[in-house]
């Protein structure tokens, strides 16, 4: 797999300079796989390449990661167990970042987010025979990973543009390990109406800062669906960010 990025800023509007991007990421990804009727397991390895440019300056460091899958089925049908090692690299682009906080500033610091790993564990199946769980916990330790921070409004510049007013994000990179518990129910009335309901509690520890900036501790989300006919349908969703940190 191959990844490039190519980004410019022609004037980053905080200290007119222009601003560029240049990342190439190649990446190989071997492994293999066993299975049987009660069981998968796939094992392998992850080694990405990084050569990038920030500003003018080279940015080039090789990852490696593993990428460790398995899965058994301790009651067929009833209670199957996951367990897996995996890890990547993301390429963080102004369109993505856009998407997720449309408040960005035009002017960001791009690098990838090196995943160095990601252990997971859980059991999932069903309670009944309309009532399904998913629980897990995983740990996962990122290098470079970007965080949305509030730009400070400069009352001392002169001429500014609309996303200087203490109105826009910037970024900040940090490495940040990060615990994760999860928890899902999914109610199936018939075919008629389908009810899903999910919790995730966080934890971070970051290297660089005293706190991870706009990482949420918790979410809640519950989501119903019903089926008037084949053709019609209606659905409502309602979430619940927890605390985070600014």
């Amino acid at each position: 797999e191959a990844d490039y990025l190519n980004t410019r800023f022609a004037n980053d509007g905080l200290n007119n300079l222009q601003e560029t991007y240049n990342y190439l990421n190649i990446s190989v990804n071997p492994t293999i796989k066993f299975f049987d009727t009660d069981y998968s397991v796939e094992v392998g390895a992850g080694l990405t390449y990084i050569l990038g440019k920030e500003r003018g300056v080279e940015d080039n460091s090789l990852a490696v990661y593993p990428m460790v899958k398995a899965n058994f089925n301790l009651v067929p049908n009833i209670v199957q167990a996951y367990v897996g090692a995996v890890g990547g690299v993301k390429q963080n682009s102004y369109a993505d970042l856009a998407e997720e906080n449309p408040f960005v500033a035009p002017s960001l610091t791009l690098k990838p987010t090196k995943t160095n790993y990601d252990f997971y564990a859980g059991l999932k199946g069903k309670l009944y025979h309309n009532l399904s769980y998913n629980v897990r916990a995983n740990y996962k330790a990122e290098d470079d990973k970007a965080m949305f921070t509030i730009n400070p409004y400069d009352i001392n510049l002169q001429n500014k543009e609309g996303f200087q007013y203490g109105n826009s994000f910037g970024l900040i990179y940090d490495k940040v390990n990060t615990l994760s518990l999860f928890g899902e129910l999914n109610f199936d009335f018939s075919d008629k109406a389908k009810v899903a309901v999910s919790g995730e509690y966080n934890n971070y520890s970051v290297e660089n800062y005293s706190n991870a900036f706009h990482l949420p501790q918790g979410k809640i989300n519950v989501s119903a669906l019903y089926n008037f006919t084949k053709q019609w349908f209606a659905d409502a969703n309602m979430g619940y960010v927890g605390q985070r940190y600014e």
